[in-house]
């Protein structure tokens, strides 16, 4: 940032003398004798700013590009962490108010339901308690922007009652609150 505003100064006051000096030229304030010379100096400062402009459009061609391989690096970094988890554990994502927005390949192999039967559904749809205590004790520590981790009872597709090591990890947003967890 600081060698663009340098460049932009420079070329700033490339182009004030350059100006200054056609007023000059073009008004005949400058001694016959002297014009020759005025005109080799008027070229160079247009070199000089011609010169200031390629640079400036060069460095901001490589910062976009350095941006966009920064960029394409932090997304391959994502993929391959989501990759590595989506390999490892069974993943639920629900919005704030406990619905069902996606579910992982391995959460619907080891229940034995279909994804697109699990979106929209109530969280709770799984939880094998009479009560829903291990819900709400899920969904007042979320919403508070903590983190929930226990054992939970899901029912899978067949009504069999199975304990799972559960995490719940909310997503917040400056200004828009609890998205999903």
């Amino acid at each position: 940032m600081k060698s663009s505003l340098r460049v932009f100064w420079v070329l700033s006051g490339a182009l004030f003398v350059t100006a200054a000096m056609s007023i000059f030229t073009f008004l005949n304030l400058v001694p016959a004798d002297h014009s020759g010379s005025l005109w080799m100096i008027y070229a160079a400062h247009w070199a000089l700013i011609i010169g200031l402009l390629v640079v400036a459009f060069r460095r901001g061609s490589e910062t976009m590009r350095l941006r966009e391989h920064l960029l394409k690096s932090q997304q391959a970094e994502l993929a391959f962490r989501e990759k590595a988890i989506n390999e490892h554990a069974m993943i639920l994502t629900t919005d704030s108010e406990g619905k069902i927005l996606s579910v992982n390949e391995n959460f619907t192999n080891a229940l034995g339901f279909r994804a697109n039967g699990l979106r929209g559904s109530e969280l709770r749809h799984f939880l094998g308690a009479a009560d829903s205590a291990p819900y709400e004790a899920i969904a007042r520590q979320t919403n508070g922007g903590d983190v929930w981790s226990g054992d939970l009872e899901v029912l899978s597709a067949s009504g069999k009652l199975r304990i799972l090591r559960t995490t719940a990890v909310p997503l917040f947003s400056t200004g828009m609150g609890h998205l999903k967890t």
